[in-house]
Parts: structure tokens; sequence; C-alpha cells
């Protein structure tokens, strides 16, 4: 498998949607997390963390992220089809992110495990660096819309600023 096969850029955001996307995702209230399959040390870094869409841990039903947050969840869907409009999936999960550099390496080599099928990957903010580091090489999501699949090994990269 190539790089093109495992990470295909779908489109480049121009500015004006990317103050639409960052207006929008600043009405979330993040909840902190911690994933020992993800971060080195946790106490070392945080990540703040919003799950949209349909959640099976008990049953079938909305993420409390996307009852609290509707309009948010609207907006992500369109935005999502509005770039790549044969798009599917089933969650949409939001980390924000500050400072990576400040925090070392933080983050370990993961895969998303419980993903199944294609995925969509964008970073969007006022920071520098941050690639999305996997086994075909690294992938520049800042502003850019990448269709990857997460269950291949990946890491983000060191990064400064809010992301």
């Amino acid at each position: 498998m190539n790089s093109s096969k495992s990470n295909r850029m779908i489109a480049e955001i121009k500015p004006k949607d990317q103050e639409a996307l960052l207006k929008m995702l600043r009405k979330i209230k993040f909840n902190q997390v911690t994933r020992n399959a993800v971060l080195r040390n946790e106490k070392d870094h945080i990540i703040y963390d919003a799950q949209f869409g349909v959640s099976v841990r008990r049953g079938v039903s909305l993420t409390k992220d996307t009852c609290q947050n509707v309009d948010v969840f609207k907006f992500l869907v369109n935005f999502l089809l509005k770039f790549s409009p044969d798009a599917r999936c089933s969650t949409i999960n939001v980390n924000y992110m500050r400072d990576y550099e400040t925090n070392g390496d933080a983050m370990i080599t993961h895969v998303d495990s419980k993903n199944v099928g294609k995925g969509y990957l964008l970073s969007v903010g006022d920071f520098t660096g941050g690639k999305l580091n996997t086994f075909f090489g690294s992938v520049d999501t800042h502003n850019k819309l990448y269709e990857c699949d997460m269950t291949l090994a990946h890491k983000p990269g060191i990064f400064t600023g809010e992301r």
C-alpha cells in the first residue's frame, strides 16, 4: 500500500471556511481526558476531547456531546459533506491540544482500533508543525481535509500553538 491509497487529500480549506469552523468549535465545552493507549505519560499531557455522533457502549444512542451541542454536530456533518459529499461516518471526534512541543514526546504511535471504515482528518487553528506521522510518511493536515485509515499506526507531530 502506498501513501496515496492510505492518505488522500480531499480539499484545502479556505480562510472563510476555517473561520466558520473555528467559531463553531469554540462553542464546545471540551472534556478533559487521558488515554493510556495514546499518551506516554498522562500526567504530562492532557487532550481535550468531544465525541459527536453515535455511541454503542450501552446500546445505540447519541453521544452526550451530540445532545449538548446539536448545532455544532449539524455544522460538522454539513462541513464534512460540503467537501466530501459521499463521506459516511458514525462519529466525529474533536480534539483540542495546546503547545504539544512543551510537553515533549507525549504521544505514542497508536492505532484507532475501534474505527470502522474511512476516517477524515483536519487540523485547524493557529499553530506550526503538527504533521500526522504515519508508516507511509508525514501528512500536513493543517487546513487540509484528508481521508485517512486511522486503524494504521500514526502519531501527531510536535507543534506549537493551539490546534
